[in-house]
């Protein structure tokens, strides 16, 4: 069964929203995905050193 997901949101200021649009234009990808693939490694990280609830 796949793991639920919940969505995010962040405040960002425009310039560094622009920035974010603009690489992600220049990779071909949504900005989500761009975000989706910067947190990944800091995710992993994350994951094996938390501690459950």
């Amino acid at each position: 069964m796949a793991e639920l997901r919940k969505q995010i949101s962040i405040f960002i200021p425009i310039s560094d929203w622009r920035a974010l649009r603009l690489e992600a234009v220049r990779l071909g990808i949504p900005i989500t995905e761009l975000c989706r693939r910067w947190m990944h490694p800091h995710m992993e990280e994350l994951r094996s050193t938390a501690h459950p609830s």
